[in-house]
């Protein structure tokens, strides 16, 4: 047998004997949140087709994850940076905060590029380093990954980035990433290259359930060195105007009995960004009642500030009303509308408008 007692560690291999590993002092995996999904350090793949929700979950961990007092940069290059905003600020609100309170744990960037370039590595070295993130966030991976995602050697080139400049200085990646569309694995793998899967500590797959707006499933196809993958995990996003925020709720088994959806068919994905518009509508109509106070406000003013037409902030109030969220006050110079429970106390501006 070789003598290996004066070896060196090359390139951080390390060799234990049985009694060095009796005494080495190993951490327990540490989690930054509470469904212990985010493993620090830790590689979390992300995947589904559009319209599953992936972007909802992920955004909803951000926030938890910045909450609980780790940093977080997520880096979304897709969506605009209102609608993106308003997300952040309604999920924030169901978990009990301000996105403003989140600060400096929660930072976010809408710049693009390629990740596993020499710039890229540059990028990474000089400016998000220094931000000292505990979690990197990459939603989606298309836009921040220049090579051919099917080649395997290219995808290589991108993991490596990510283990050497990331999980090296133990900050978490959170990888966002596309379902197969086409051929005989359609739906039931992440698209491109299988190292992918291979690379993640944890590979979580997002299924939305037909014809149930806003429900969505999780399964957890890998979580390495733990045995907990089970059955689905059924959620979901309501919109709550009471609080103008969006919650996440957990559906137990009992519940999705009757919305078990045909494995991995995805529900048309008009439906859900229509749904969840009116839902960010919603939120918007009742931050803005929020703001008007017990002066209320009139249609018109109301659909300017809800960017509708008239028709439409009447449906909206209306509802809001069905929902015990506003009610209408009834003056001699028309109807002004509050949020439920505001004293209405007139003012000149409000006898104007």
């Amino acid at each position: 047998m070789p003598d290996i007692s004066q070896s060196q560690p090359r390139r951080g291999f390390m060799v234990y004997t049985p009694a060095e590993l009796e005494d080495a002092e190993f951490q327990k995996p540490r989690f930054l949140d509470g469904d212990e999904y985010i493993r620090h350090p830790g590689r979390i793949l992300v995947w589904g087709n559009p319209g599953s929700y992936k972007t909802w979950w992920t955004l909803s961990k951000v926030v938890e994850i910045a909450h609980r007092g780790a940093r977080v940069l997520a880096m979304l290059g897709e969506g605009d940076p209102h609608t993106v905003r308003e997300r952040l600020r309604g999920i924030a609100k169901a978990q009990g905060c301000h996105y403003r309170e989140l600060d400096p744990n929660l930072l976010v960037s809408f710049d693009i590029l390629w990740l596993e370039s020499p710039e890229g590595r540059q990028f990474i070295q000089k400016v998000i380093i220094p931000c000292n993130p505990d979690v990197v966030l990459v939603d989606p991976l298309i836009s921040y990954f220049g090579l051919d995602e099917n080649n395997t050697e290219d995808v290589k080139k991108l993991l490596q980035v990510f283990n050497e400049e990331f999980l090296a200085r133990g900050i978490s990646i959170m990888l966002v990433h596309h379902g197969r569309k086409t051929g005989k694995d359609v739906a039931s793998s992440p698209r491109g290259s299988s190292a992918f899967s291979g690379w993640a500590d944890v590979e979580l797959q997002f299924e939305a359930v037909r014809e149930q707006e806003g429900v969505f499933c999780v399964r957890t196809e890998k979580r390495r060195d733990d045995r907990r993958i089970g059955d689905p995990e059924y959620m979901r996003w309501e919109a709550r105007p009471e609080i103008a925020g969006y919650d996440l709720v957990k559906i137990g088994p009992e519940a999705v009995k009757a919305m078990q959806p045909q494995k991995f068919k995805q529900k048309p994905a008009s439906e859900g960004p229509k749904a969840m518009a009116t839902a960010e509508r919603r939120i918007r109509a009742v931050e803005f009642l929020q703001q008007c106070g017990s002066a209320g406000t009139r249609i018109r003013r109301f659909a300017q500030a809800v960017n509708c037409s008239g028709t439409a902030a009447q449906r909206i109030l209306e509802d809001l009303y069905g929902s015990n969220v506003a009610r209408p006050i009834e003056t001699e110079t028309g109807t002004v509308w509050v949020l439920q429970g505001a004293d209405y106390a007139p003012t000149s501006v409000d006898e104007k408008s």
